[in-house]
């Protein structure tokens, strides 16, 4: 399995440890590329940033089915095969876990990849991408749902912020007809989104 490793390496090399930065959905190594690499190679690290598999420009996974179990699998590797004491840096989103149920193209959670997503204990959705502009943006439907919904569709849109870090603008438009019901379901996804976002705020800052 060939994997996407970016690395940049300390003019003097004041620290005996090496930071694999390692990204979350949606993403690759070229998302901890500008802010990251750089500063911590100047503050004496040796810094990478590795693409799981399906990602960036990694290999694809032969098997449709990609979860967690092979994800481990690719950092494992690159941090025995980096030598080093490593210090291991990794962001996703909180309580949320997810996993491939049909790889994307031309990545694997590129355009027309489904993803079963389970977030806390109480929701789990199927959702399918339908746009998808790396790394500016991506649109994606809910499919199938454990709380009745109506979906009409989300997008989310990553613009550089004025502090140097990235500003994401995140809209859902769905509704849940149930009556007087349906207005609990409809905040209990609230909240469940609210926490996504606040577990994703610091991620992108520079």
């Amino acid at each position: 399995m060939q994997l996407e490793l970016f690395s940049r390496s300390p003019t003097n090399h004041r620290n005996g440890n090496s930071i694999l930065f390692v990204h979350g959905a949606y993403h690759a190594a070229w998302c901890w590329e500008e802010h990251f690499l750089d500063y911590f190679a100047n503050s004496g690290y040796f810094a990478y940033a590795l693409s799981l598999r399906g990602h960036g420009n990694s290999e694809r996974s032969k098997s449709p089915q990609v979860g967690f179990d092979e994800y481990l699998v690719d950092i494992d590797r690159t941090v025995q095969q980096l030598g080093y004491q490593t210090i291991l840096v990794g962001h996703s989103l909180g309580g949320m876990h997810a996993r491939v149920v049909t790889p994307g193209n031309p990545e694997l959670n590129g355009l027309g990849c489904i993803r079963e997503v389970l977030v806390g204990q109480k929701i789990r959705y199927l959702e399918e991408i339908v746009a998808w502009s790396k790394p500016i943006s991506f649109e994606y439907l809910i499919r199938e749902a454990s709380m009745p919904i109506r979906d009409y569709g989300s997008r989310l849109e990553l613009t550089s912020a004025s502090n140097g870090g990235t500003d994401i603008i995140w809209t859902s438009h769905y509704d849940i007809p149930i009556p007087i019901v349906g207005l609990y379901m409809k905040n209990q996804y609230e909240v469940a989104f609210r926490q996504i976002l606040q577990n994703t705020s610091h991620l992108f800052d520079a």
